[in-house]
C-alpha cells in the first residue's frame, strides 16, 4: 500500500494512518513526510507493520545514510545497531526531545505546556558519529568475520569498521578483528571456537582494551597467538581472553585471562579518572556523559546536601561527580554488582575522593535497610535505574524518606513518566528544568534528567516586581 508518514514513534518506526477506520502502519527507517510504497509484513487487530519497497517522495529531513551497512534489502541484511541514520541529526534530536516531553505529559500527567514549568532544556550531541567508546561484535562463522546483529535480531552482518565507534576504539577493533579472522582462516579449531570481540577505549586517555570471547575447548594456545599478533599489529593497553560456556544467556563467562598489558584501562570524564575493565558499566558517549553528570549535579545544588544517596550507582560515575561537587557531604552509593563497586573504589582513590561510602546489594532491599533500620536520611537522592525504571518498593521507600530533592536520570521516557506519576502520590512534583540529553545519536535511545521535590519543600513563588 502507499502511505504517508506522519511522525515517528518512540522506538524509531514511522507512523502512517491510511484511513480513519484502518489500523495504523508502523514502518521502520521511515522519515516524517515520506510518501512510501510498503509491503505489509505483519498484521494485528490494532496495527500493522510495513517494509519499505520504494520511497516515492522523501520527507524534508531524509538523507543518505552515512554507513553502507545501515540499509540492506531486508531486515536480515540491514544492521540493527542504528535506527535513524536516514534522518539528518537535527531532526533526530527534535524527535527524541518530543518523545520525552510527550511521554511525561501524556503518561506522567506533567503540565509541559510552553507557558508552564518545568521548562525543558536540550543538549544535542556535538558529533553524531564516531562517539562510542565501546563496541561488542559477534562472530559469523559462515562468513568468517566479526559483525553486528542485523535488524532481524538473528543474523550477524560482517563489518569492516563502525562509523559510530570513536576513532581510538575503531582502530583497536580493526586490528583485533583482523588478527582473529586470520587465525580462524588458518585453524578450523579457532574458527569453531570464536564467539565475540569486545572493544573498549578511553577516548580521553587513548587507552584501549580488547577481549576475545571463546567457547570452552578452544585451542589451548589461541590466547597467546591472538595476543602476540595483536601486540605486533597495534599495541593495545589490555588484551584479554574470556571463556564463555553459556553464550546464549550472557556475553561473558567468569574466566578472564589477561594476555598482554594491564587488566584495566582508564577514561576521563571531565576532571575525573575512571578505572574500567571489560564489564564495568560506563556511558558509551564520554562527552555527553559529562553533560549528563553536570546536569544531575546542578539540579542537586538547590538543597546544598549534607547527605547524598546514589541508587543504581554502577562504578560511581555519578557518585564521584556528586562527591566532588559536594565535598562536605557524605555520599552513599548503592550498587548490586560487586565488581562495579570495586572499580568505583579504585576510581575514588585515583581521584583522591574520600567522602563516598559504598554498599553492595540490591537497591530494593538495601534502601529499606537504610531507611527503616539504620534511619539514615538523605537530603538528596539520585536514581539512575535500568530501562525498566523504579520498582514499586523503591518508589514507596523514597516517598516515605521524603528527601528535599530527588534527581531522576532516565534512559527510558516511558518508565520515567510512569514513575513520575507514581511519585506524585507521595507528594513529589517536578521542579527546575527537564534536561533531554542525547548520548546515542543515530538511535532512538535518549537520556533525560528531572528533579522532583515534596510539595511542602518547594520554594515559594516570588512575583515579579
Amino acid at each position: 500500500m502507499r502511505v504517508t508518514i506522519e511522525k515517528l514513534a518512540y522506538g524509531g518506526d514511522g507512523i502512517a494512518r491510511p484511513a480513519p477506520d484502518e489500523p495504523v502502519v508502523f514502518v521502520p527507517r521511515a522519515a516524517p513526510g515520506d510518501v512510501l510504497d510498503v509491503e505489509i509484513v505483519e498484521e494485528k487487530p490494532r496495527f500493522r507493520r510495513g517494509r519499505i519497497l520504494k520511497v516515492i517522495e522523501a520527507g524534508p529531513d531524509r538523507i543518505e545514510p552515512p554507513c553502507g551497512y545501515y540499509q540492506g534489502v531486508s531486515e536480515a541484511t540491514s544492521c540493527g545497531g542504528c535506527h535513524y541514520q536516514h534522518l539528518r541529526y537535527t531532526a533526530q534530536y527534535t524527535e527524541k526531545f518530543h518523545h520525552v516531553r510527550e511521554a511525561l505529559k501524556r503518561l506522567g500527567g506533567m503540565p509541559l505546556d510552553e507557558e508552564k514549568n518545568p521548562s525543558s532544556d536540550g543538549t544535542s550531541a556535538e558529533t553524531a558519529l564516531a562517539y562510542r567508546n565501546k563496541g561488542t561484535f559477534h562472530w559469523n562463522a559462515e562468513q568468517m568475520a566479526f559483525g553486528l546483529v542485523a535488524a532481524d535480531q538473528r543474523t550477524v552482518i560482517p563489518i569492516a569498521s563502525c562509523p559510530l565507534l570513536h576513532a581510538t576504539a575503531n582502530e583497536a577493533f580493526v586490528a583485533a578483528s583482523a588478527v582473529a579472522t586470520q587465525l580462524a582462516k588458518d585453524d578450523p579449531g579457532v574458527r569453531a571456537s570464536l564467539l565475540s570481540l569486545v572493544i573498549r577505549a578511553g577516548t580521553a586517555t587513548g587507552e584501549t582494551l580488547a577481549v576475545l570471547v571463546v567457547k570452552p575447548g578452544a585451542p589451548i594456545d589461541l590466547g597467546e597467538r591472538f595476543a602476540d599478533a595483536v601486540w605486533k599489529r597495534r599495541k593495545l593497553t589490555s588484551v584479554q581472553l574470556n571463556v564463555n560456556p553459556q553464550p546464549d544467556h550472557q556475553l561473558f563467562g567468569e574466566r578472564f585471562t589477561v594476555l598482554a598489558g594491564s587488566p584495566t584501562i582508564r577514561e576521563k570524564i571531565g576532571a575525573l579518572t575512571f578505572v574500567l575493565d571489560a564489564e564495568t558499566f560506563l556511558q558509551v558517549n564520554t562527552v555527553q556523559a559529562k553533560r549528563l553528570y553536570d546536569d544531575a549535579v546542578q539540579l542537586g545544588r538547590a538543597v546544598n546536601p549534607e547527605r547524598v544517596l546514589d541508587l543504581y550507582a554502577g562504578n560511581g560515575g555519578l557518585s564521584l561527580h556528586l562527591a566532588r561537587a559536594f565535598p562536605k557531604a557524605e555520599v552513599l552509593a548503592v550498587e548490586s554488582v560487586a565488581p562495579a563497586v570495586a572499580r568505583g573504589k579504585e576510581s575514588a582513590a585515583a581521584n583522591g575522593i574520600n567522602n563516598v561510602r559504598w554498599r553492595v546489594g540490591k537497591v530494593e532491599s538495601t534502601l529499606k535497610k537504610i531507611h527503616h533500620h539504620e534511619h539514615w536520611k538523605a537530603d538528596l537522592v539520585v536514581v539512575d535505574p535500568p530501562r525498566a525504571g523504579l520498582k514499586d518498593i523503591v518508589i514507596e521507600t523514597i516517598g516515605r524518606m521524603k528527601p528535599a530533592r530527588l534527581v531522576y536520570v532516565s534512559c527510558n521516557p516511558t518508565t520515567l513518566a510512569r514513575d513520575v506519576k507514581a511519585l506524585a502520590k507521595f507528594g513529589f512534583e517536578p521542579v527546575g528544568n527537564l534536561s533531554v540529553i542525547d548520548l546515542f545519536p543515530q538511535t532512538f535511545h535518549v537520556e533525560a534528567v528531572l528533579a522532583l521535590a515534596p510539595v511542602a519543600a518547594k520554594p515559594p513563588v516570588v512575583p515579579d516586581s
